[in-house]
């Protein structure tokens, strides 16, 4: 009898938490500049620390 073969690689995100949506934002160089730098200063990505401070100053 033939062994089952098991699952490789990453587990299915749960459709309500996945990121699927892109949102694009044009500003001048100096200020993509900063924004690389907090990001990093951060300990984020640019697209993580922009949620984040999205989310900080929403009402």
């Amino acid at each position: 009898m033939a062994k089952k073969k098991s699952r490789m690689g990453r587990p299915p995100i749960d459709p309500a938490t996945r990121l699927s949506e892109i949102v694009t934002l044009r500003m001048n160089r100096a200020d993509h500049e900063q924004l690389r730098r907090d990001a990093k200063a951060a300990g984020l990505s640019v697209s993580m620390y922009l949620q984040e401070c999205w989310k900080a100053n929403r009402r």
